[in-house]
């Protein structure tokens, strides 16, 4: 080690460093949708390894500009990365080409931090190549699912979402759990590789190479058995009551610019795919007890919203005060109402039946659909899920809380309200609470859209007791995802769902308007699901949860471990930056 903690032992690369940058990226582009060869995620990270340790750019180089450029290489490929993977953001609307080159640009920061950060570990700790790479991978994964309201989708823990005697570990830690074994065992090939390129030299002795190897295929096997255990435990039938659950996807893409005309006779359309689809799920299944409609799905938009208890369908349950200046308002509900009972006739008709005492046990529906809460000054407008009951009845509202940069909220338009003008958007205000319903002793918990892509927010959903000191047995995500026009988009958050299931060891329900409409088990298993771009239901059979996790109980210690090992890195390397500038300084002075 010199005065600035560089390691006089590393490596000189073989290639330029745009090679390695462009292969780590292509082959994590290959393991994720559409290609989807999960193998190569083993190998991925192996390729961005010789970075970490060359010594031919540095954050202490003799060469600054050199550094640079290698990390502007790095970034630049890795924007590439993910302008290729996630293309779909930008088919809606001409203005979202905006939203994804700026989201892909962000995310693309990510792999140059991940090498300085692998570096500073490396360098200033003195812990071995690969586990530097994995702690470092881990921090910067946790990092992105926080910062700018958090974005998981891409994880490279999700590119084993099939192999579930891998995915099992993220019960303990998370997904992060599995990106960490993932770099492991990239670091295991990589340093193989090299030790079998130096022809037997000195420079890369066996003992150290050996250990890591053995470390690793130890981890791997207790992964292995460990995976085989939980899946074994947790495919068992449930004991307790089952309750069955009709999930219906139809197959309306998300277009604007259309005329009245269009626009009517699309919501028509929209409206009879999914009544067809909801009597197709009735009838497979005679006691069906929930019905589930995805976001923006349920034709009562906007609800009347009372605040976040509301007890009716139309209209608030108490008339609104409202002043001369304010008469619009109460005209405006008025015809909204009419217009929802006439809207809701049929729906309402084979929820209720023949709408006598016979009608009571028909299933609840849960819908997602716009809301405003006409009791406050701003009457703001959220994106909603709606408990209905078979009269029509507003059991529960939930709102969503954590809302999508671009696609619900524009994080300047506050500042410049006139951007909403532009964009295909509105101004959402996002929910205050969580809320669970409960049919036969099971109890659910809804989250809309790409509230699921978030680790932390779904486990802080699950996590919460009632009063009965019961937590959530289920999952519902209601989402439209027919902004992508089926792209890979709809494959990388069905991934996500998987990957909150085996975290929080709670069966996945998932209506999705283009779909993927899925049924995925406590051990992330795929029950069933019904393709892309296609109408269809699943009906899917759920009872009490098994077990609370690790991770549930927990969070995210293991990142968080991880983090700290990071602060504490950098924080040395800040002391001996300073340390060699007073030095020089003194040098200089003298």
């Amino acid at each position: 080690m010199d005065s600035n903690g560089q390691n006089r032992s590393l490596k000189k690369l073989r290639f330029p460093p745009v090679a390695y940058a462009l292969a780590g990226n292509v082959l994590l582009y290959a393991s994720l949708p559409p290609v989807g060869w999960s193998w190569l995620a083993w190998i991925a990270p192996a390729c961005w390894l010789p970075l970490i340790e060359s010594h031919e750019f540095s954050t202490h180089s003799q060469k600054p500009p050199r550094s640079r450029r290698v990390y502007r290489t790095l970034f630049c490929t890795h924007m590439l990365f993910w302008l290729l993977l996630l293309q779909g953001m930008r088919l809606a609307h001409w203005t979202t080409n905006f939203g994804w080159i700026a989201l892909a640009g962000y995310l693309g920061l990510y792999l140059p931090l991940f090498i300085f950060t692998a570096r500073t570990i490396c360098h200033q700790l003195r812990l071995p190549l690969t586990y530097s790479a994995a702690i470092a991978w881990v921090c910067v994964e946790w990092v992105r699912g926080y910062v700018l309201s958090g974005f998981s989708i891409g994880s490279l823990s999700h590119s084993q979402v099939h192999q579930l005697w891998v995915l099992q570990i993220a019960d303990l830690g998370g997904g992060f759990a599995v990106s960490f074994l993932l770099v492991l065992g990239g670091g295991s090939l990589y340093r193989l590789t090299q030790k079998w390129l130096s022809h037997g030299q000195q420079d890369v002795p066996w003992r150290p190479v050996l250990v890591e190897v053995v470390i690793f295929t130890v981890l791997v096997t207790g992964t292995f058995l460990y995976g085989q255990s939980q899946i074994s435990k947790l495919t068992e039938p449930s004991t307790g009551p089952l309750v069955s659950v009709g999930l219906i996807q139809g197959d309306t893409y998300t277009e604007f610019d259309l005329s009245r005309e269009e626009y009517m006779a699309k919501e028509q359309k929209k409206q009879k795919t999914y009544n067809d689809q909801t009597i197709r799920a009735l009838g497979s299944e005679t006691e069906l007890d929930l019905l589930v409609w995805p976001e923006s799905m349920y034709p009562i938009g906007p609800l009347l919203a009372t605040g976040d208890n509301s007890q009716t369908l139309y209209v608030p349950a108490q008339p609104l005060e409202v002043s001369e200046d304010q008469v619009w308002v109460k005209q405006w509900a008025d015809n909204l109402k009419r217009g929802q009972e006439l809207q809701h006739a049929e729906i309402l008709g084979y929820l209720y039946g023949n709408q006598d005492e016979s009608g009571l046990g028909k299933p609840l529906m849960l819908g997602g659909t716009s809301s405003v809460d006409l009791t406050l000054p701003h009457t703001p407008s959220y994106n909603s899920a709606a408990l209905i009951s078979p009269k029509g009845e507003v059991l529960d509202v939930y709102h969503k809380n954590h809302l999508v940069m671009f696609g619900e909220y524009n994080p300047l338009g506050e500042v410049f309200p006139s951007l909403y003008n532009f964009l295909p958007i509105s101004a959402l205000a996002p929910g205050k609470r969580d809320i669970t319903f409960e049919i036969d002793g099971v109890k659910f918990s809804p989250n809309i859209c790409f509230e699921s892509t978030v680790p932390h927010r779904v486990r802080k959903m699950i996590a919460g007791v009632g009063e009965d000191q019961r937590r959530p047995d289920v999952m519902v995500n209601l989402t439209n995802d027919g902004w992508f026009w089926g792209s890979s988009i709809l494959d990388l958050h069905l991934r996500s769902n998987i990957m909150r299931s085996v975290e929080l060891r709670r069966p996945n329900l998932i209506a999705a308007n283009t779909g993927i409409s899925a049924w995925i088990s406590a051990t992330g298993k795929l029950n069933s699901f019904v393709e892309k771009k296609q109408a269809g239901f699943v009906i899917a059979k759920v009872g009490r949860a098994v077990e609370d996790s690790f991770y549930l109980l927990n969070g995210d210690l293991f990142a968080i471990l991880c983090g700290a090992i990071t602060l504490i890195s950098m924080g040395k390397l800040i002391r001996n930056r300073s340390v060699v500038e007073a030095s020089n300084s003194e040098k200089s002075y003298t």
